[in-house]
């Protein structure tokens, strides 16, 4: 990328103690975000989330992250106090979690919950703040954004939960959103709506986009770039476009174990790790 990148990391390392030592579940990852859709991909435990969490300062103990670099523009993300990186993590840095039933606040009404965005971050009168988090609901294609703004999250869908959390992360207009796996326990019908829901969003706000999933399929159609995660490293990146065309042989492992409506094989091949 010939811009400056808008996050950088290098080195970066995620160990949690463990009987037999240290674990590295993420082992000197190193990349750059620009103005882009930068997906991230790769099998469960091979540390795409918390690469995520590391870059929002929300590793739990006792987890340690070390890193050479960590920026957010010119700004040294681990010289950041507690209470800074919180601010930052508010305002210019957001993070879409995968499952809405577990990520909102079920005793509080969807509403208020967005509405809070704004009265912490943008100091918004209660008024204020009522007033553009139904702008926010309206935005995410909500169709009657009043009637959702007094409900609880058990009271809506899963997409619609979704859409809410969209809103919620984007109220402030975050220079970088991070979405892990938004649309995993979706129907591909509302995945479709919920992705150009929030395509829509980060283009009308100018946001870059690390997009986490397991669907090769999707991350190829819907992201710019791809990083390929195998064991807490990164092991490839290469273009969207390209990835059912990877020669690497992680990566060609993913990929054909997929299955086609076309494929005639009995049985779908899987990882031959010991050669990888």
């Amino acid at each position: 990328m010939n811009e400056a990148p808008i996050l950088h990391a290098e080195d970066l390392t995620v160990t949690f103690p463990s009987r037999g030592g240290p674990l590295r579940v993420v082992d000197n990852v190193s990349f750059s975000l620009g103005q882009e859709k930068l997906g991230i991909v790769g099998e469960s435990g091979s540390g795409k989330s918390m690469t995520a969490r590391a870059l929002l300062g929300l590793v739990p103990l006792p987890g340690q992250v070390t890193a050479q670099r960590i920026h957010y523009r010119a700004q040294d993300l681990q010289a950041l106090s507690p209470a800074a990186y919180r601010a930052l993590r508010g305002t210019k840095l957001s993070m879409i979690l995968q499952d809405p039933k577990f990520s909102l606040n079920p005793v509080q009404r969807v509403g208020h919950q967005i509405a809070e965005s704004f009265r912490l971050h943008d100091r918004a009168s209660r008024k204020e703040a009522k007033e553009q988090a139904l702008d926010m609901l309206a935005r995410v294609r909500i169709a009657h954004p009043a009637r959702v703004f007094h409900q609880y999250p058990h009271e809506i869908s899963g997409g619609m939960g979704q859409r809410v959390m969209i809103a919620m992360m984007l109220a402030t207009k975050p220079d970088v959103l991070i979405a892990d796996e938004p649309t995993s326990a979706l129907d591909v019908t509302v995945r479709r709506q919920i992705l150009d829901v929030l395509d829509a969003l980060i283009a009308d706000n100018n946001t870059a986009l690390i997009f986490i999933s397991h669907d090769l399929n999707l991350v190829a159609q819907f992201c710019d770039r791809v990083l390929v995660m195998y064991r807490g490293r990164i092991v490839e990146t290469l273009p969207a476009h390209a990835l059912h065309a990877s020669q690497h042989p992680y990566t060609r492992g993913l990929v054909e174990s997929l299955p086609q409506l076309d494929d005639r094989r009995r049985r779908l091949p899987t990882l031959d790790r010991a050669r990888l």
